[in-house]
Parts: C-alpha cells; structure tokens; sequence
C-alpha cells in the first residue's frame, strides 16, 4: 500500500466515523487466491452506526480505494458481537487480523504482520 492510499484510507475513516479497520481471513494467507474476497473488519466510533446504505456505499468505495476487481465484505463489532453472526462470531474474533487503521505515520509502515484482534 503505498502513501497516497494509506491517505485516502484516513480520510475514508474519517468520513465513515471508523475508529477500526483490520483486514483478516484468506486474504492473509500466503495461499489466497487473486479473486478472494477482502473481509474488512470495523469498529465505528460511539454512536455513529452506519445505515445499510452507507455500508454499500462504504464497500464499493474502499473496492476501488484497494485498486482491485475483487469484492470487499465489511463485518463490524457490534454486528458481530450482537449475535448477527452467532455461527461466525467466534470464529471470526479468534481469526488473525491485520491493523489498517489508525496507521502509523507512513515511514513507520512495516509489512502487515498479523495480530490477535479484541473487540
């Protein structure tokens, strides 16, 4: 990821109120595949829950923010931990995780190193 769209992340986080954003699942692994989902993990800020609308439009544009012909999935905190998800949620909060967001500045950016997500 280079700086300008590590920029473009901030404000995408900004703007949608994430206070969050951690990329985990297959897309990780040394074994994906080009046409893999990405699966986006968020925490918004207190109070500011996005609509349904808002989450299409927050998919397509971090679709086109990432550059890629590939599908993005957003999964949330409370979507997870409200039961949503009850088949999914252990599963997903015991999954390796990758920070996005906040970032470091850009000259601290090492490679994505995995790391246990907490809710």
């Amino acid at each position: 990821m280079n700086q300008q769209q590590l920029q473009q992340l901030q404000q995408y986080c900004k703007r949608w109120h994430v206070a969050k954003m951690e990329l985990f699942g297959s897309v990780l692994s040394e074994f994906r595949t080009p046409n893999e989902r990405i699966k986006v993990l968020l925490k918004f800020e207190e109070g500011n829950a996005p609509t349904l609308r808002d989450r299409m439009n927050m998919e397509m544009e971090l679709e086109k923010l990432f550059g890629i012909n590939r599908q993005v999935d957003l999964f949330s905190y409370a979507g997870i931990k409200s039961n949503i998800f009850p088949l999914h949620q252990e599963n997903i909060l015991s999954e390796d995780t990758a920070l996005i967001y906040p970032v470091a500045p850009f000259d601290a950016v090492e490679p994505a190193e995995a790391s246990s997500s907490e809710g």
